[in-house]
């Protein structure tokens, strides 16, 4: 009943504190038109995953592990799809994503790391990419990640000088979380010829 309410807000509806829901209540959150929040829900199993994969809009959740099974529903989602607390990522949960998600974006908000092989993969994905928080990364990993035609949002904190090259040399939209970062980007960038 109050889930049959809420599935007609209008707008982004953040049910951060919600922890767990039954299959039910997945059905109708479902046919909500606008963003969709949980990031309060730390694990997904498979059915929900499953009912969640119908949603056409963004979706944040806060899971912290994201296994193969899952990330093949999640990606039939037709909206962004934001992680929060999800600090690693296996590849092939990475691969599927990339190969599956309809380009509608991917935001990872607590990655912590990110190596060469999954820039690589990341790199093909056609949406746009949000790592705002993943602080440092290192030069091949990064080669990897610029090869992404899309928009780009990153989070480095220290630029190193073959780190602005790198940069300066990308095709497409770069944009920083970090504004120390995108001084010293910009800055950089304009006595680049």
């Amino acid at each position: 009943e109050t889930a049959e309410a809420l599935s007609h807000h209008q707008g982004n509806l953040w049910l951060n504190g919600l922890t767990t829901f039954d299959k039910e209540v997945a059905e109708v959150l479902v046919r909500h038109k606008g963003g969709l929040g949980f990031q309060g829900l730390d694990t997904l199993d498979k059915e929900t995953a499953e009912i969640l994969a119908k949603y056409e809009g963004d979706i944040l959740l806060g899971i912290t592990t994201l296994d193969v099974v899952v990330a093949e529903k999640l990606s039939s989602i037709k909206g962004a799809l934001a992680f929060d607390y999800l600090k690693k990522i296996d590849d092939k949960a990475l691969e599927i994503l990339v190969k599956k998600h309809g380009g509608f974006g991917l935001q990872f908000f607590s990655l912590e790391s990110l190596n060469e092989s999954q820039a690589k993969i990341l790199s093909k994905y056609q949406g746009a990419v949000w790592l705002g928080n993943l602080a440092h990364m290192d030069d091949l990993a990064l080669q990897a990640l610029v090869k992404h035609q899309g928009s780009l949002v990153l989070g480095l904190e220290n630029l190193n000088p073959q780190q602005i090259n790198i940069l300066a040399r990308r095709k497409g939209n770069v944009f920083f979380t970090n504004p120390t970062a995108k001084k010293v980007f910009e800055e950089a960038f304009q006595l680049t010829p």
